[in-house]
C-alpha cells in the first residue's frame, strides 16, 4: 500500500458517544489520501467495537489498543510511532473536520513546517451555559504567546512528520493534572527547534465542548495575580486574580497569512482600556469597535487589557453579574467599601486578560453612586499599576468613567477618549484627556462646531472573523437591523408595504436590536401583504449576514459611523444607506446612498407616503432584477477592511505613546 500524505491522530478513551462522528468528518474529505491512527486507551465502553468495525469498513484506518490506560499523551505516541505520512495531523473524539481542511492542509504544505488553524468551539453540554453556541477561536490573537500558553488544541495545527525526530514527541509524564498541557509544550520545543508556523487564515473544523469531554480543546490561560496590597478604603476577601503582566516586546507583525516565529524585535505600547460601561455588551456597537480593535491588536503582536464596568445599553438585559456569577471556572475575589459589595471576576478573552467589576444587586443599568466609583476606581488603578499600560483608552461620561483619565495620568500614560456618539453638550467627560477619537469626519466635523474641540479621525475596527458569513446562493432576503424609529423603522415599513404589492417576491429579515418587532406594528401601516421574516436580538451577526441579500439602512438619525453599513460590505452585501451623518462618508460615491426629507426625524411617528420612498423601491429592485448592477454594488470594499484600518490605530497609539 502506497504512503499516505497526511496521518490523523485519535487518542480514544470511552469515546463511544463520540468516535463514530469524528471518523465520518474523515469520510466526507475532499482530500482522500490520508490514513487513521486511531488508539484505544484501555476503554472500559464500546469504543473497542467501533473502531474495529470502522478499520473492517476502511482499510485507511489502522487501530491499536493499550492493555492499560496510559493517557491521551501516550496514545497520540503509540501513533506517531505507526504513522507514514509526510504531515500529522490531530483529531480528537469530539472533534470533527471540516470537509477542505485536509485538502487546504495539503494546499499550504510549502509554506511553513507547522500550520496553525483556526476552529470552531460548540458547546454540547445541554445543561450549561452557553449551550449550542458555536465560538471561532483563532490562535493568530495569541502567536506572541507561544512560549508562555497553549495558544492552540490539536485540532488546529498540522506539522510535518519530520520534527518529531528532531523534538522527540508528547511528553507523557504532562496532561494528567489540571495545567498542564502537553500539546503547548511540543509546539514550543518545535518553535525552539527553528520550526516555521504559518497561521491558515481557514478553520478546520468544529470541538464540541462537554463537560466529560476526553480532552482539551481550548488553550488555557496562566494563573497570575494581577493586583496585591489593599487600600482602606476598599478590601478584599483574597486576591484579585487575572493575567500577568507580559513583555511588551512583540514578534514580527504578520504579513499576509504566514507568521514565522522568531525572537521578540522592536517595542510596541501597551494598550489597556477602562471604562463603567461594560466591555463584553453585546447590543453595544462602543463595546464592539473596542473588543474588535483589540483582537486586531493582539493579533499583531500588541499587549491590550482591560478593565470595565457593569453598565449595559439594554436596561433589560441580564446583568453582567448575574451572567458572570453562574459561568463556571471565573476566578472571583469578593470586595467591600461602605455599605457595597462587590465581585471582580478575570474573564477569559482571546488574547488579552479582562477584568470586570460588579457590584451588588446586580443590575443592568444603573448610574455608578460614590460607592460604586470609590470601587471601581480602586479596581482600574490596580489593573493599571500592575499591567503598566502606556496609553489609556476609555468612554463613559459617568463619574466612573471620567475618573478612568485621572488614573491614566498618575501612572504616567497617555490618556485618549472615543467619542462614539453626539450625547456629550460640554467637553468635561474628557478634559484632562490628551486626545478625543471619533470615527468619521462627519463626527469631527460636527464636534468640531458643537464643543470647538479638535478631533482625531480612526475609523471602528470591524473584525471579519467575527462578523463575516458564508452566504450560500448570495442571501436572500432583503435586511433590516435594529427596528427603531431613529434607525428608520417607519421608512422601512412604508418601503415594505410598496413591495409587498408590487413585488410580493422580495422578502424582508427584521433583525431586532434595542428596537423590537413591535414598532412594526406601531407604523401604522398594513404589513400583511408583505413578507417578512423576523430574527430576534442575537450577538452572532453572522446569523442574520449568511441569509441577507440586500442591506437597508435607512437611518434618520447623524449616524457617527455605521456599523451595520460596514459589516454588511466586509460580507459583500450591497447597503441601501440614507444620507444622514457619516453614512454617505462610510457607503462611498458610485453607491446606493438616498436622501430622507428633513421634516422626518427620529421624534417623526407619521409613516411616509408611497411616492416618497418611491426611489428606495426602485433602488431594491434593480438590485433584485439586475445581476450587472449587484455586482457593481456589492464590489469588495477595502476602505474599511481591517488591514487598512488597524494601521491607521497603530500608527496614532505609537505616536502618542511617544509624547510621553
Amino acid at each position: 500500500m502506497p504512503e499516505p500524505t497526511i496521518s490523523i491522530v485519535t487518542p480514544v478513551y470511552n469515546g463511544a458517544s463520540l468516535i463514530l462522528r469524528a471518523i465520518e468528518s474523515l469520510h466526507r474529505q475532499t482530500h482522500s489520501d490520508w490514513e487513521l491512527l486511531a488508539v484505544d486507551d484501555a476503554s472500559t465502553d464500546a469504543s473497542t467495537a467501533l473502531l474495529e468495525e470502522a478499520t473492517a469498513s476502511d482499510a485507511r484506518i489502522r487501530v491499536f489498543r493499550h492493555r492499560l490506560n496510559r493517557g491521551q499523551s501516550a496514545a497520540r505516541n503509540t501513533a506517531l510511532d505507526h504513522a507514514r505520512g509526510e504531515w500529522i495531523a490531530y483529531l480528537d473524539p469530539n472533534d470533527e473536520f471540516y470537509p477542505d481542511h485536509l485538502a487546504r492542509a495539503w494546499e499550504w504544505r510549502d509554506k511553513g513546517d507547522v500550520l496553525v488553524f483556526r476552529y470552531d468551539q460548540v458547546i454540547d453540554a445541554a445543561a450549561g451555559p452557553g449551550f449550542g453556541s458555536v465560538v471561532r477561536y483563532d490562535p493568530a490573537a495569541r502567536y506572541d504567546r507561544m512560549f508562555t500558553e497553549t495558544i492552540a488544541a490539536p485540532l488546529g495545527v498540522v506539522h510535518r512528520r519530520a520534527l518529531l525526530d528532531r523534538v522527540g514527541r508528547f511528553n507523557e509524564a504532562m496532561g494528567r493534572h489540571p495545567g498542564e498541557h502537553e500539546e503547548g509544550d511540543l509546539w514550543r520545543r518545535f518553535a525552539r527547534a527553528g520550526a516555521t508556523f504559518t497561521f491558515v487564515p481557514a478553520a478546520s473544523g468544529r470541538s464540541h465542548a462537554r463537560g466529560d469531554s476526553p480532552s482539551q480543546t481550548r488553550p488555557a490561560r496562566p494563573d497570575t495575580p494581577v493586583v496585591t496590597g489593599l487600600p482602606p478604603a476598599v478590601s478584599y476577601e483574597g486576591r484579585v486574580e487575572s493575567a500577568p503582566r507580559e513583555s511588551a516586546d512583540g514578534l514580527p507583525i504578520p504579513v499576509g497569512p504566514n507568521v514565522a516565529l522568531a525572537p521578540p524585535q522592536g517595542t510596541r505600547p501597551r494598550v489597556l482600556f477602562a471604562s463603567y460601561h461594560c466591555h463584553f455588551d453585546p447590543s453595544s456597537g462602543a463595546t464592539l469597535s473596542t473588543r474588535d480593535l483589540f483582537h486586531q491588536l493582539t493579533a499583531r503582536g500588541w499587549a491590550c487589557a482591560v478593565a470595565t464596568g457593569p453598565q449595559l445599553d439594554n436596561p433589560n438585559a441580564t446583568p453582567i453579574g448575574t451572567v458572570l456569577a453562574t459561568r463556571p471556572g471565573l476566578r472571583r475575589v469578593d470586595g467591600r467599601t461602605g455599605d457595597l459589595s462587590f465581585a471582580v471576576y478575570d474573564v477569559p478573552e482571546d488574547g488579552f486578560p479582562a477584568t470586570v467589576f460588579a457590584p451588588d444587586p446586580p443590575a443592568a443599568r444603573r448610574p455608578p453612586g460614590p460607592d460604586e466609583v470609590r470601587a471601581f476606581h480602586d479596581v482600574v488603578s490596580r489593573v493599571a499599576a500592575d499591567f503598566r499600560p502606556d496609553v489609556v483608552l476609555t468612554y463613559g461620561g459617568d463619574p466612573a468613567s471620567t475618573g478612568v483619565a485621572a488614573i491614566g495620568r498618575r501612572i504616567g500614560a497617555r490618556v485618549a477618549f472615543r467619542l462614539h456618539n453626539f450625547a456629550y453638550s460640554d467637553t468635561r467627560a474628557f478634559a484632562g484627556c490628551d486626545a478625543v477619537i471619533v470615527p468619521s469626519e462627519f463626527s469631527r466635523s460636527f464636534h468640531r462646531s458643537a464643543l470647538g474641540i479638535e478631533c482625531v479621525v480612526l475609523p471602528s475596527v470591524v473584525d471579519p472573523n467575527r462578523v463575516g458569513a458564508d452566504r450560500p446562493g448570495g442571501g436572500k432576503y432583503v435586511t433590516f437591523v435594529n427596528p427603531e424609529p431613529a434607525k428608520g423603522v417607519f421608512w422601512f415599513a412604508r418601503i415594505a408595504e410598496v413591495l409587498g404589492r408590487t413585488r410580493p417576491d422580495i422578502p424582508f429579515l427584521v433583525v431586532e436590536g434595542r428596537g423590537g418587532s413591535n414598532w412594526l406594528d406601531q407604523c401604522g401601516i398594513d404589513l400583511n401583504g408583505a413578507s417578512i421574516h423576523l430574527m430576534s436580538n442575537t450577538s452572532d451577526p453572522r446569523r442574520f449576514y449568511r441569509v441577507t441579500r440586500v442591506a437597508l439602512v435607512p437611518s434618520v438619525w447623524r449616524e457617527s459611523f455605521g456599523r451595520v453599513a460596514v459589516e454588511a460590505m466586509l460580507n459583500g452585501i450591497p447597503v441601501i444607506a440614507s444620507d444622514r451623518g457619516s453614512l454617505p462618508e462610510i457607503v462611498g460615491t458610485g453607491r446606493a446612498c438616498l436622501a430622507i426629507p428633513a421634516h422626518i426625524t427620529p421624534e417623526t411617528r407619521v409613516p411616509p407616503a408611497a411616492a416618497e420612498v418611491g426611489e428606495w423601491v426602485s433602488a431594491i429592485v434593480r438590485l433584485w432584477d439586475d445581476p450587472a448592477e449587484y455586482v457593481r454594488v456589492s464590489a469588495a470594499e477595502r476602505t474599511w477592511h481591517p488591514g487598512v484600518v488597524v494601521p491607521k490605530w497603530e500608527k496614532f497609539l505609537s505616536e502618542i505613546a511617544a509624547d510621553l
